[in-house]
């Protein structure tokens, strides 16, 4: 479903549903599962309501690091071995 051009200040929110946090981040619903488990960012279940929600903040982490890959620091056992003799 997508959400009118004057619906979309998600910026006043503490709190984003996941749809929102897709679209403000520019990713599609698969994409931002990957960044929510990569960068170990907890989805929030409020009573009364189904959905999950992430914060403000860690939204705009991912679309930092979507942005910006590079913040995100380096993988683990990645990269050029380099072997001392």
């Amino acid at each position: 479903m997508q959400v009118p051009r004057e619906g979309r200040d998600h910026l006043d929110k503490e709190y984003l549903s996941l749809a929102e946090v897709a679209e403000y981040v520019g990713v599609k619903r698969a994409s931002l599962y990957y960044y929510l488990n990569a960068l170990d960012i907890r989805r929030h279940k409020f009573n009364l309501d189904k959905r999950a929600y992430i914060s403000l903040a860690d939204a705009k982490r991912i679309k930092e690091i979507k942005d910006k890959p590079w913040t995100a620091g380096e993988r683990d056992g990645e990269g050029p071995q380099t072997k001392v003799a």
